[in-house]
């Protein structure tokens, strides 16, 4: 009798412990599955703020794009004006140096000339 008794309670011990072990089990089962859900929750936050990024990066790359061919034609333009007008001033700068060398050479052949008319004078009052 006393020993049928023991092997009950050695049977419910037993039972106990597989329950607790169960328990145990899908506690950790839980918590595992917890812990994947917040990882997935992480990742989808992460994905979504990583495609909102590449969203906002597309759009400032467009909008960059849209100014540099508005201002595309302007800076031609004042490329052009600047051009046309180094183009004037070289332009310019030869037509007063032109002047400038054509008036020394004016004045040099005056000199010239008067010092042969000095020259002539003189030798006509020596002779």
């Amino acid at each position: 009798d006393h020993s049928y008794q023991q092997k009950i309670r050695e049977m419910q011990r037993e039972e106990v412990r597989r329950e607790r072990q169960k328990i145990s089990d899908l506690e950790r089962r839980r918590e595992q599955q917890l812990i994947e859900e917040r990882l997935e929750q992480i990742e989808n936050r992460t994905q979504r703020s990583v495609e909102r990024h590449h969203d906002y990066l597309r759009m400032k790359s467009a909008k960059a794009s849209s100014r540099v061919k508005n201002i595309s034609p302007q800076l031609e333009a004042v490329e052009k004006k600047f051009e046309d007008k180094i183009t004037d001033y070289q332009a310019n700068r030869t037509k007063k140096f032109k002047s400038a060398q054509a008036l020394l050479l004016d004045q040099r052949r005056r000199q010239q000339q008067r010092d042969r008319e000095k020259n002539d004078h003189f030798s006509q009052v020596r002779d």
